[in-house]
């Protein structure tokens, strides 16, 4: 098949002899191939900071472009970056055989172009709905959207000419979309976790209603997530004996912990920080009861069906591809992103009702194995090979 190459976002750093990047989505692509040495190219900012997802270096060739702090700032200074990093982005695509790359960017889109006009094969993933995140994410700022719009148009005009490119989308409504535009579009989940981390039926336990039922929230804590929204509905329900614990990290932390104390439900509300993708992320997950991810804008979220592997309860928006994993009342629960007292409504009503998990939970299960590590990785190779 070649030389595979991966461009996205993420940041990179590097110490010793590891790579190390922000972005979890290496650690699926490196399942696809695991015994191909890859080529990644990416930004390195100049920091210290060292990123969560190791790559050793013999695995991977790492073509280092210079940082920048976001899209927008990138997209005023791209000819002078561009013309600064062109050297290795050069040496990049000489090098590589087949270009994967998520979209939309200013350099993902030069990549491609790149990679058309040697006439190389291109997979596109789309992971998110930039043009709903964004909009979500300011609000009051209206530039940050008209450069998506610019870039997300320009991506479908290139998957419309170009009829060869297979686009993986992440979650139905963006399948839908790039339908529009070709035959080659396909539904995949970027799965870490294997057949091997999802709970059996005998495993599983009824919730506990008379006793402190616990809510667990996974994600980056940044706008568009819809934590505010989750905070202020469990401070209207804490009489309820229900507790929550929050995982991750972001630039919301310190005001979501405000928000916390100025609601006085502080001692109710436990934030972990980060915890990487493994068997300590899994591990408390299942000391939990109920996942809720309340977010405004999702693609297809590694979250839910994490938390459903791990046998707890799931309730989420209708954002995104949240609705291609819960099926509203027949493996989770499914409330408008709108109106967060609907979510409230669902809490109140499983906890007076004294809700019968199991059966959900059961069906939760086998909604994991669907989309587990190792049913993605046979979906994308199929498609690889018959493309």
């Amino acid at each position: 098949m070649g030389t595979m190459g991966l461009y996205t976002e993420a940041i990179y750093s590097m110490k010793e002899d590891a790579l190390y990047s922000s972005d979890i989505f290496i650690l699926f692509f490196k399942k696809l191939f695991p015994d191909d040495k890859i080529n990644l190219v990416g930004r390195v900012l100049n920091s210290d900071k060292v990123y969560h997802y190791k790559i050793d270096k013999k695995d991977a060739s790492f073509y280092k472009l210079s940082g920048y702090k976001n899209i927008p700032l990138l997209f005023f200074i791209f000819p002078l970056y561009i013309l600064f990093n062109f050297k290795h982005i050069k040496a990049f695509v000489n090098s590589t055989d087949h270009l994967f790359v998520a979209t939309p960017s200013p350099v993902s889109i030069l990549l491609i172009l790149l990679f058309r006009f040697q006439k190389k094969k291109i997979t596109i993933f789309v992971r998110q709905d930039t043009r709903e995140l964004v909009r979500h994410r300011y609000k009051t700022n209206f530039f940050p959207l008209l450069i998506t719009n610019i870039l997300e148009s320009i991506v479908e005009s290139i998957v419309k000419t170009d009829k060869k490119i297979i686009v993986f989308a992440f979650g139905s409504s963006i399948k839908n979309r790039f339908l529009k535009y070709s035959k080659n579009v396909f539904l995949i989940a970027d799965s870490r976790y294997s057949a091997s981390n999802i709970m059996n039926d005998a495993q599983l336990k009824q919730i506990p209603w008379n006793k402190e039922v616990k809510l667990l929230f996974i994600g980056r804590l940044e706008k568009g997530k819809g934590i505010e929204n989750l905070i202020n509905v469990f401070a209207s329900i804490v009489d309820l004996n229900y507790s929550l614990t929050i995982i991750g990290d972001g630039n919301l932390i310190i005001t979501l912990k405000d928000m916390c104390n100025s609601l006085q439900i502080m001692n109710h509300v436990t934030f972990t920080g980060f915890v990487p993708f493994g068997e300590a992320l899994f591990e408390l997950i299942k000391k939990h009861h109920i996942h809720i991810l309340p977010s405004l804008s999702e693609g297809l979220p590694q979250v839910v069906l994490e938390a459903m592997a791990c046998g707890l309860l799931t309730i989420g928006t209708d954002a995104g591809g949240i609705q291609d994993i819960i099926i509203n009342n027949q493996n989770g629960f499914i409330y408008d992103k709108n109106s967060p007292d609907e979510l409230k409504n669902v809490l109140i009503r499983l906890h007076t009702s004294k809700f019968n998990n199991i059966p959900f939970c059961k069906a939760a299960l086998q909604t994991a194995f669907k989309y587990s590590n190792e049913s993605n990785v046979a979906l994308v190779h199929s498609i690889l090979l018959n493309k």
